[in-house]
């Protein structure tokens, strides 16, 4: 009998968490994603190296970069080893570059954009070169990185689905990228 009682009061418990998740899933319009910096990571580090060129004579190289997402700001910033190019003269260096979340829904892919570059070191390029490289470099740079994601919602799971049919804003919060989701029968 008393076996019986807690099983009750066990299943009595669990349907009012159950229902009150639910209400309070109901009465919100939207939810949230948090995407960390490592996963970020682990997807732009598959696309490595990446190049792009500008009339044969001009290209950049991307390689090894890490991804920085800092606290209080909204830009995902990418720290990598670069490798400029100007004819048959090549230039090693360092470059730090950051850019705005773009979403494009009917691929569920998120892209940089706005790009600028925020730092550039570069082994025997001249300061005029270098400060050419630092004014041209974003528009190489965005060649690359509008074509190229960094991170997709993939899978063929309930919850990916979901997401990519519900996605409405890509931002990055407190040092994450954070997907804003809406239900879908939210009229907004």
């Amino acid at each position: 009998m008393l076996k019986r009682r807690a099983i009750l009061t066990s299943v009595a418990i669990l349907a009012a968490l159950v229902i009150a998740g639910f209400l309070v899933w109901r009465s919100s319009p939207e939810f949230r994603i948090n995407i960390e910096q490592s996963e970020i990571q682990s997807r732009v580090s598959a696309r490595l190296p990446l190049r792009s060129c500008a009339l044969v004579v001009a290209c950049l190289e991307i390689m090894n970069a890490s991804v920085v997402l800092s606290e209080g700001s909204d830009r995902i910033g990418i720290r990598s080893e670069l490798l400029a190019s100007l004819g048959s003269r090549q230039y090693p260096g360092v470059a730090a570059f950051s850019g705005k979340p773009r979403y494009v829904p009917g691929e569920a892919k998120v892209f940089v954009d706005d790009l600028r570059i925020d730092e550039l070191q570069m082994k025997g390029m001249s300061p005029e070169v270098a400060e050419l490289v630092k004014l041209r470099g974003p528009l190489l740079l965005r060649g690359v990185l509008q074509t190229t994601p960094i991170y997709t919602i993939r899978g063929n799971t309930l919850k990916d689905s979901f997401a990519r049919f519900a996605l409405q804003k890509v931002e990055v919060i407190d040092g994450m990228l954070q997907l804003t989701l809406r239900r879908p029968n939210d009229g907004g």
